[in-house]
């Protein structure tokens, strides 16, 4: 019976281990080689949690204020590799309009500045909400 516990948590172990590369993965630069990329971007920082949205727009902010000039790319729906963009204006607010319901990917560049990534999800039942993206210098 230990033998047996022994080699499952092993497993669980090599498993888990398997998943966070995998994650790690997931989440490099190249990746990302259909967005732009920020003068000396080596930094993509996830966020795990899809966004639920009826419309895109939010703002883009760093330690509560507001990032000017942000580029906030989109691609998709549903695997579609075409790639909208625009930039965050004075008060760190974008707007993407005309977007059909789909899963799309999203990526925020700023020279500098550490790249987030994530998931957004357009659908005509979710709320009309505007998201908020915290970024980070970069190091």
């Amino acid at each position: 019976m230990k033998t047996f516990l022994f080699a499952l948590s092993l497993i669980v172990l090599l498993g888990a281990s398997a998943l966070e590369t995998s994650a790690q993965e997931r989440y490099s630069v190249s990746d990302f080689s259909d967005f732009t990329q920020s003068i000396g971007e080596h930094i993509i920082d996830p966020i795990e949690e899809p966004f639920v949205v009826k419309s895109l727009g939010g703002q883009i902010l760093s330690s509560g204020l507001p990032m000017e000039g942000v580029l906030i790319e989109v691609q998709g729906p549903n695997g579609n590799r075409k790639i909208k963009g625009t930039r965050t204006d004075e008060k760190g607010e974008f707007r993407f309009h005309h977007l059909k319901p789909g899963r799309y990917r999203f990526k925020t560049t700023l020279d500098n500045w550490q790249s987030r990534v994530g998931t957004i999800i357009v659908s005509k039942k979710a709320k009309s909400a505007p998201i908020l993206i915290p970024i980070r210098p970069g190091t």
